[in-house]
């Protein structure tokens, strides 16, 4: 039902059901919680949605729910989402993380990503690692 929802939610851009969702976040399993994630992915985030749930898990879920908090963050119109991702970026040492958190910079990092990510792509190892890090560098700078 939380899926439904979420989609429900993204495709008529209803901040309620967005809402709704979010505080559900605090109170369901963990399994649960990277459904909502999940269904909350392509949603268009104004600047007014609450997005607290999903920074608090990024900061300290789980690794596989801080990928899906990671992911779920796409779309954001708050430019404190990207200070959270850069922060993340950067603390954790997850290349899987790391390589989510660069396909969300894709949709909300500006000029402040570019030198972290080109950084990072210095001494990036693995094709596919390199490949995030790429991608989300073009597509800034494309903005």
């Amino acid at each position: 039902a939380y899926f439904c929802l979420g989609h429900l939610s993204k495709n008529l851009s209803d901040k309620e059901i967005f809402d709704f969702l979010i505080n559900k976040l605090n109170s369901e399993s963990e399994e649960i919680q990277e459904t909502i994630l999940i269904a909350l992915t392509n949603a268009n985030k104004p600047l007014e949605y609450n997005l607290i749930p999903i920074i608090n898990i990024l900061k300290n879920g789980k690794i596989g729910l801080k990928t899906s908090a990671a992911i779920a963050l796409k779309n954001s119109k708050n430019p404190e989402i990207e200070i959270e991702l850069l922060k993340s970026f950067e603390k954790e040492k997850n290349k899987h993380l790391q390589e989510m958190i660069a396909a969300t910079l894709r949709t909300v990092g500006t000029d402040k990503s570019i030198p972290i990510l080109e950084n990072k792509l210095k001494t990036a190892k693995g094709r596919d690692y390199k490949y995030f890090l790429e991608s989300a560098l073009m597509e800034i700078k494309k903005r």
